[in-house]
């Protein structure tokens, strides 16, 4: 895929980063987002870890302001 995270010109994430993603925006833990996806708690990290990389953010409050700036409507 092309496109960065800053460029508003494509979507560097997975249908699956996505919707963990969705769900840090909302606050849950990496625990949390588990059980919601029926994952283990180390899928999740292993999500957030590729996620971070791809939107270059260090933080989940940088990984959700990401989201609610591009990903709202979807």
């Amino acid at each position: 895929m092309t496109g960065g995270a800053g460029d508003g010109k494509s979507d560097p994430l997975s249908p699956q980063e996505q919707r963990v993603l969705a769900l840090v925006a909302e606050g849950l833990t990496n625990k949390e987002i588990a059980a919601a996806l029926n994952l283990s708690d180390k899928t999740v990290g292993n999500y957030l870890s590729n996620i971070f990389q791809k939107l270059h953010v260090t933080r989940r409050t940088q990984a959700a302001m990401y989201y609610t700036q591009h990903l709202p409507n979807k």
